[in-house]
């Protein structure tokens, strides 16, 4: 378990800088809604590929790339809300606001996807 913690860590890490910087390259071509919509589901497919090759090893199943996306849509919704409780709620600065929500979602994040992964 250590193992794949480190590593889906580290593919996160790497999904995150790689979907910021195709926000930031399309961003000259098209509405910021757009760039952050494509990104977003790239990101998705670059994670379930990072996740199945190199962080767990294992197929996901049929349903893998469907479970995958459900998972990073309910992180997102559960960041947005996080965002929003961190801000409107306690008052905090916004600059802090989504490293609180990555602190609470990626542990749930991890263990939704080690669980989508496991052995069959």
């Amino acid at each position: 378990m250590r193992h794949s913690l480190h590593r889906f860590l580290a593919s996160g890490t790497l999904n995150t800088l790689a979907s910021y910087a195709l926000y930031r390259l399309l961003l000259d071509f098209m509405t910021y809604a757009w760039a952050y919509s494509i990104s977003w589901l790239v990101g998705i497919g670059v994670a379930y590929g990072l996740q199945r090759y190199y962080v767990f090893r294992q197929t996901g199943g049929r349903f893998g790339l469907l479970w995958v996306s459900a998972i990073y849509l309910v992180q997102y919704l559960l960041g947005l809300a996080l965002v929003v409780l961190w801000v409107r709620g306690w008052g905090l600065p916004q600059i802090w606001a989504p490293a609180f929500a990555i602190m609470v979602s990626f542990p749930l994040t991890y263990l939704a996807s080690r669980r989508v992964f496991r052995a069959r």
